[in-house]
Formats: structure tokens, sequence, C-alpha cells
């Protein structure tokens, strides 16, 4: 067999050999480095002066959300203050009650004592119990006054009128 491809002159180049490193690799990366760092320092000057465009521009709207804010909570501090101050009495009242409740048992236990001491016992037995009863009482009325006088200044805070 024959090759029957013609041979054509100037067609068959030699491959280009001139090409090669011209600088030491390290001081290419080197450079290559200073350029990299040059590069993420100019994209974060940029983005730091955005972000202080940004922050020029939402000022305002800032300014006004926050004093917004502060009006809804002082409105709401109005709304609640009178509600909280009757929490308040209503402890103060119980705390009251509590202490003339203790001091007549303190006074009970001490004329039992006097009278008998083998009475005494049975009758600080009885008061003891009595007093418990009765400041448990007086703590839960006191509890459920306040608990109540709280929801009340809850639901004026969340629905304020005018």
């Amino acid at each position: 067999m024959t090759d029957q491809t013609p041979n054509t002159p100037g067609t068959d180049k030699p491959a280009d050999e001139t090409f090669g490193w011209t600088g030491d690799a390290d001081k290419t990366t080197s450079s290559a480095r200073t350029s990299t760092a040059d590069t993420v320092t100019g994209i974060f000057d940029s983005l730091r002066d955005a972000l202080d465009d940004l922050a020029e521009r939402a000022s305002p709207t800032v300014r006004e959300v926050s004093a917004r804010t502060a009006e809804i909570a002082a409105l709401a501090a109005d709304k609640a203050g009178p509600f909280v101050k009757k929490a308040g009495d209503v402890a103060s009242d119980a705390s009251g009650k509590l202490a003339v409740r203790s001091r007549d048992w303190a006074a009970d236990v001490r004329a039992s004592m006097a009278t008998d001491a083998g009475k005494a016992t049975d009758a600080a037995s009885r008061a003891t119990a009595t007093a418990t009863a009765t400041a448990t009482e007086a703590a839960g009325d006191a509890a459920h006054d306040a608990t109540q006088a709280v929801s009340d200044a809850a639901d004026a805070a969340e629905h304020p009128a005018g």
C-alpha cells in the first residue's frame, strides 16, 4: 500500500519551544500574594464605604423607628402604672393583714402559756394551725389580687385605649 496523502511543504511547522520561565518562582508567588492582598484590601475598602453610605442613608429612618418605639413604651408605662400601683397596694394590704393576724396569734400563744403549761402546748398547736391557715389564706388572696392586677396591666399595655 502506498501513502496517498500528499506532502505539502510549509504546512508542518515545528512547535514553538521559545516559551520558558523568565523569573524566579518564589518571586512570582510573592508578587501574586501581594497582588491578592491588595485586591482583598480594595474589596474591603469598597464594602466599608458602601456600609458607611447605607448607615448614613438609614440613620433618619432608624431614628424615627426608635422614637416611635420610645413613645409606645411610654404609653404602655402610662397605662400600666395604675395597675402596678394597685398590685402594690394589694400586696401592702395583704402584708398588713398578715402582720395583724401574726400579732394576734403571738398574743394568744403567750396568753395560753401563762395559764397552764400543759394547756399551752395544746393551745400553741391550735394557734399554730390557725395562724398557718390564716397566713396561707392571706398570702393566697394577695397572690390572686396581684396576679389579677398584673393581668389587667398586661391587657392595658397590649390594647392601649386611644
